[in-house]
């Protein structure tokens, strides 16, 4: 499912579009998962892969300034953001932690809202169900810091033989997930100029100029790892759940 949903990644806007289509497909597999939960599964599984870039970002932030690796004074402008950034996911890890006294008080203030006061509720209420299993949340969080920074790693290995200028390993990993991040943003497929526009701005701060053309290699490979994902999507029994799925999906995204 996750392969299938990389696959559509490739043509749907953004790098999260592809997901709808995993939970179609999560749906065709076990009717008795509901809309809210699918969604905030989805939901869920995107911002710990977002705290794991944020938590790489904060973590080489703070290396960089305990051992002054930023000479370029252009990039030192990142590194308080990078942090707060850093402290922001910390604290919402935190509030997945909320004492049950505390959930209890603040799940009928919620309802009180107006128009999304009950998806909200149900929202938090989910959401404080998962927080509950803390050994998972926090071996989930290793989990995606993990990942990301193979991510950010696997960025490095394909483009540094092109940089112009020698640019510390350490601040690199302080832009280089600033990058990943606005990928995500749902405006054109896979990140197409999105990335390309970002990627060049960034380098061009580090002093190494064709930011452009070095995305470009990230994601001409992201991009061929994708399309293997019709291999999964040609041997599934049924090619594409009914489309009416997808935009109940849609629509309880958009209220979630």
């Amino acid at each position: 499912m996750t392969w299938i949903g990389m696959f559509f990644n490739t043509f749907l806007p953004g790098a999260i579009s592809g997901d709808l289509v995993k939970l179609v497909y999560a749906k065709d597999l076990d009717s008795s998962f509901s809309k809210t939960f699918l969604v905030l599964t989805a939901l869920l599984d995107r911002i710990m892969g977002l705290m794991g870039l944020i938590v790489i970002m904060g973590l080489m932030s703070l290396l960089s300034l305990a051992f002054a690796q930023h000479d370029l004074p252009t990039l030192q402008r990142f590194l308080p953001f990078n942090i707060l950034l850093f402290s922001g996911a910390i604290v919402f890890i935190g509030c997945l932690f909320a004492p049950k006294r505390l959930q209890s008080k603040a799940i009928p203030l919620f309802e009180k809202i107006p128009v999304l006061g009950e998806h909200l509720a149900k929202t938090l209420e989910q959401t404080w169900r998962i927080g509950a299993s803390k050994k998972l949340v926090v071996f989930t969080l290793l989990l995606s810091t993990l990942i990301q920074f193979g991510t950010v790693l696997a960025f490095w290995l394909l483009t540094f033989p092109f940089y112009e200028t020698h640019v510390p390993f350490l601040t690199l990993f302080t832009f280089i997930p600033i990058g990943l991040i606005s990928i995500a943003v749902p405006i054109s497929p896979a990140g197409l100029g999105v990335g390309h526009f970002v990627f060049e701005g960034l380098f061009k701060l580090a002093g190494v100029s064709g930011g452009a053309s070095l995305f470009n290699i990230y994601f001409m490979a992201i991009i061929g790892l994708n399309f293997l994902g019709i291999i999964p999507y040609l041997a599934h029994k049924k090619p594409l759940p009914d489309m009416d799925e997808e935009e109940e999906l849609l629509d309880t995204g958009s209220s979630l």
